[in-house]
């Protein structure tokens, strides 16, 4: 009921389905454990449309449920001769770090500053991992035997790309650059990597964030540096250039700096820790911008009051508890007679439901239509002062690949509501691929065995 995914050249075997706790494979390696992860396929969202014909404004309600947002915090620490007090001081401190942020679903990835270096993880971090603290000090004593030709920006963009599937689709990303130096910085204030103007400046990572973020809402840069308004009395014997070109990336992105020289990181990364947990704010879009004062805010069915309208975007200013669900109702627009009723995303097929008046219509008195839009075609024109449903479930892509906590992994099974599925492993990459795709709300346990 299994398929497993052979890396021939990397030497991975394919298991049976008996498990065991410890065996051995071809290549030494000593399994360890067994892990059970559990996913939940996602729900179609159900959508409402409320229309009063008569009336210039028009009324909505839309639901959300919305999961808590990961956070993916990236740190690129210099490794070169200079730094090795720098890495000392921040290297027990990933508790201020995540200070504001330690109930959010947060990763952490570290790489060093050293083009000439492979690597693009030299230790990922993740939420309940009993063994945070060390892997992060490790990860941040990364040495000084780095390049003195310290390329920041490059290896921002190197790590973001690092193929240990550490960067999650609909996650915060952070990036922290920790150095004494500015990106591409070399003796007697002169710079490097003038054969590529972006990485110079900045806007190779300014690039690569705006492909995968929008910048300053779901991505921004942080920086510990000596700054352009730093006070060099305060570094006396240290080995420091002004970072203008970072400092440029951390004010694009809204950003948030600290001091390299400081005595003690704490009170920076206790910052960058509030404003990162002021990103993982919930944001819903709306379908229309509603009149001023006319939006209604519900948590699970309770009046909520602490939020702000942008535009169409409604934001909370609490982060919300797993598997709750968000009602938001407005005021829009205008209408003068209806017939056509526009709805902002593509529906379930067979999910459509009119009310009007109180009153279900049949399904033969409406047509759907998805060539302009999508917009549902009363049967006959309403006249007069209507009270007008519209309801539907949104057709969604679902899951059908799910990345698992480990790699090289074997013995995989899974189910998908208690019953056993074909499927395809990949331990390379850590992940399994489903040859069918779960129905909304599936609930898809995945066991395996782990190994060094």
């Amino acid at each position: 009921m299994r398929k497993l995914l052979i890396a021939s050249m990397l030497g991975f075997l394919s298991f049976g389905a008996c498990k065991t706790t410890e065996f051995k494979t071809n290549g030494g390696q000593r399994a360890i454990g067994t892990e059970t992860e559990t996913f939940f396929q996602d729900e179609y969202p159900t959508k409402a449309l409320n229309l009063v014909t008569g009336d210039e404004r028009l009324a909505a309600i839309e639901q959300f449920n919305q999961s808590p947002i990961p956070l993916d915090i990236l740190i690129v620490i210099d490794n070169s001769g200079s730094m090795a007090e720098e890495q000392q001081g921040l290297a027990d401190k990933i508790e201020p770090l995540l200070s504001e942020v330690n109930d959010s679903n947060w990763r952490v990835n570290i790489i060093n500053t050293d083009a000439g270096d492979p690597q693009c993880s030299r230790a990922l971090i993740v939420k309940g991992d009993p063994q945070a603290a060390e892997k992060f000090k490790a990860g941040i004593n990364a040495g000084t035997d780095g390049a003195g030709l310290e390329r920041g920006v490059l290896r921002s963009v190197q790590g973001l790309e690092c193929n240990n599937n550490w960067l999650r689709t609909e996650s915060v990303v952070a990036v922290l650059v920790v150095s004494d130096e500015d990106n591409c910085s070399i003796a007697n204030g002169n710079y490097g990597c003038e054969d590529d103007p972006k990485e110079l400046n900045g806007e190779m990572l300014l690039e690569k964030l705006s492909s995968i973020r929008t910048v300053g809402e779901t991505a921004r840069v942080y920086g510990i540096l000596f700054g352009p308004d730093d006070d060099i009395a305060e570094c006396v014997g240290n080995n420091n250039v002004t970072a203008t070109i970072y400092d440029d990336v951390i004010q694009k992105t809204n950003g948030v700096r600290g001091k390299i020289c400081s005595n003690d990181y704490t009170q920076t990364l206790q910052t960058i820790s509030r404003d990162l947990a002021s990103l993982l704010k919930n944001q819903f879009s709306l379908a229309a911008q509603p009149h001023d004062g006319s939006a209604r805010v519900y948590l699970d069915g309770e009046r909520y009051e602490n939020f702000t309208v942008e535009d169409n975007k409604v934001v909370l200013a609490d982060r919300l508890a797993q598997g709750q669900t968000v009602t938001i109702d407005y005021l829009y627009g205008e209408v003068s007679g209806l017939q056509t009723v526009a709805i902002d995303s593509q529906p379930n097929p067979g999910s459509i439901q009119v009310i009007i008046d109180g009153e279900v219509v049949d399904p033969s008195r409406f047509t759907f239509d998805d060539q302009q839009g999508y917009k549902i075609k009363l049967a006959d024109p309403l006249v007069g002062v209507h009270d007008i449903t519209v309801s539907y479930k949104e057709e969604i892509p679902l899951k059908k690949q799910f990345a698992l906590t480990r790699r090289n992994f074997t013995g995989v099974e899974v189910t998908v509501n208690g019953q056993n599925v074909t499927f395809t492993a990949d331990p390379l990459n850590g992940s399994v691929s489903l040859d069918e795709t779960p129905a909304p709300g599936s609930e898809i346990v995945v066991s395996y065995d782990y190994i060094k």
